[in-house]
């Protein structure tokens, strides 16, 4: 007999339809099979040891095995009673059967109500365990709720953000239970809004607390028959993402920061360079009228006029001395030489005051940067060339160093003449660097025009110690130098005001010993107001050759 209950328990086990036993005299849960937990969804501490009314399961389920426990308390032993009925919220049609047993004492039962149940969905079991899978297993948050936006289900992750011991804790409460007033009343809004209209709300943020965020998905929840019985959603929690999001913000305002002083940095390097290679024409300019000075004949002339002063008789003096036979004649060469003086002062004097005023031009640029345009006028682009060979004329002239210049005179073109001033000063200066470091023998530097319909392009070509092919694809970079002393700004600027004027900066050159040039290009024709430059090519530019070597 023991052997024969031990079977029956063990197919009672193994089935897979819910099956639990009530004890008669305090209508205490004593078993339930692990089908009965499924369907029930759930716990064995949320049923075992409790009464049907106690227990932690839905009310749709709960009325009928209640119901069937009363009519079975006054039934004779042995009595079979069946009830049906509809779980609307998964559209599930049960059927329960139970009956009545006799205390037992040889089988340790005290006697009680059997209840086993039945579906018409065969699948229920299968859906009922992956759901119940999902709910325990799953990192999101799901849940469940009815019309009133009370908890039905949730999953284990939900239960645990919102600090219950259980899914079952959950069950038949509100966000009001574990959410502060203000979030509570945001969830709930939106659910009733959901049920209302029947439109979804999908993949929205939202913030629970203070510190929490969600990415969530909430959607109606029909029964069969289409109608809106609750709610239920899936919420991802993405509160990583917004911390690193919102360092992401602040990292992009202190890069904003830095890149504001770099800005500035770079704006004061720039004039610093540029105003550094007008100045050392000015240091030239200077000497020249120094060296003058020193040789101006003012004190022989003082001699002369002491000699004059020390003889009353002048007339007789300069006609019958020797000495002062001689006056008249070396005045006259005296003049003669200072007219020279006071021309060469004069040359000087004004390209000093041209390079101060380019000095000036420049620092006024760098103050309207940020705000104004280039000014684009007719320039006579032959004396622009001629004026930026000027700045380097003598330096050139000490390293015997040849100035071609390949272009016609009067050569009037629609340009920014300061910012191309700056240019060329700059490519000139390389270039004459370039011819001292070079063996050459026959140092030279062309500077050459080429003009078609669209564009102009100024070419700088020397035959210096050229350039390697790899240092070619850096020229234009920030801070990149072969020169031992440079600051490898002078072609990124050269490159940066080419692109701000419309046009670009190119650089070539076959190699070491073979001599570079460099060609800058601009539009022909003024650039409307507000154009957008094309960045700084990189490509190889077109060769026009360069100086030959020998």
């Amino acid at each position: 007999m023991k052997n024969q209950h031990t079977f029956i328990r063990a197919i009672i086990d193994r089935t897979s339809h819910p099956v639990l036993y009530v004890e008669k005299s305090n209508l205490l849960v004593r078993y339930a099979n692990p089908a009965a937990m499924r369907w029930l969804s759930v716990e064995p501490t949320s049923l075992i040891g409790k009464t049907l009314e106690q227990a932690e399961i839905n009310d749709d389920i709960k009325k009928p095995f209640v119901d069937l426990q009363t009519q079975l308390s006054t039934a004779n032993t042995g009595t079979e009673l069946s009830i049906t009925f509809t779980r609307s919220l998964i559209n599930e049609r049960a059927t329960v059967h139970s009956v009545s047993t006799e205390p037992d004492p040889q089988q340790d039962d005290p006697g009680g109500f059997w209840f086993l149940v039945e579906n018409d969905k065969i699948d229920q079991v299968i859906d009922n365990i992956i759901v119940e899978n999902l709910m325990k297993n799953c990192d999101d948050m799901i849940y469940f709720k009815d019309l009133d936006s009370r908890f039905l289900r949730c999953s284990d992750s939900l239960a645990k953000l919102l600090g219950a011991k259980s899914r079952t804790e959950v069950c038949g409460k509100s966000d009001f239970d574990f959410f502060d007033e203000s979030s509570a009343t945001s969830f709930f809004e939106c659910e009733q809004d959901i049920i209302s209209t029947g439109e979804p709300w999908i993949c929205k943020p939202e913030k629970t607390g203070e510190s929490i965020w969600m990415l969530s998905s909430k959607m109606p929840l029909r029964d069969k028959t289409g109608k809106i019985v609750g709610t239920f959603g899936i919420s991802k929690d993405i509160t990583a993402q917004k911390e690193f999001e919102a360092e992401l913000e602040q990292t992009n305002k202190r890069l904003n920061v830095a890149s504001r002083h770099a800005g500035m940095a770079e704006i004061a390097t720039n004039v610093i360079h540029n105003v550094g290679n007008v100045l050392n024409s000015v240091n030239v300019s200077v000497s020249q009228v120094q060296e003058i000075n020193k040789r101006l004949n003012i004190d022989n002339l003082c001699k002369v006029a002491n000699l004059i002063s020390e003889n009353i008789d002048v007339d007789n003096f300069l006609k019958d001395d020797e000495k002062g036979k001689r006056i008249p004649e070396y005045l006259s060469a005296i003049a003669e030489e200072l007219v020279r003086d006071r021309e060469d002062i004069q040359t000087e004097l004004e390209a000093t005051r041209r390079n101060l005023d380019h000095i000036k031009t420049i620092v006024a640029m760098q103050q309207q940067h940020a705000t104004s345009s280039s000014v684009i006028e007719e320039t006579d682009l032959s004396l622009l060339l001629s004026d930026a060979a000027q700045i380097s004329s003598s330096s050139m002239a000490r390293h015997n160093i040849e100035l071609v210049k390949q272009f016609d005179d009067e050569i009037i073109v629609p340009i920014d003449q300061h910012q191309v001033l700056q240019i060329l000063i700059n490519l000139i200066r390389n270039a004459k660097h370039a011819c001292q470091d070079s063996d050459q023998p026959n140092k030279r530097i062309v500077l050459a025009v080429e003009l078609t319909e669209d564009e102009i392009k100024i070419v700088v070509m020397d035959n210096g110690i050229g350039i390697e092919p790899d240092d070619l694809q850096k020229l234009f970079s920030h801070g990149f130098t072969t020169k031992k002393n440079g600051h490898g700004f002078g072609l990124h600027s050269g490159a940066n005001s080419a692109k701000q004027m419309g046009g670009d900066l190119q650089g070539y050159s076959d190699g070491i010993g073979t001599g570079a040039s460099f060609v800058l290009t601009l539009p022909r024709s003024r650039p409307p107001v507000g154009l957008t430059p094309a960045p700084v090519s990189n490509t190889q530019p077109v060769n026009v050759g360069t100086p030959s070597n020998t």
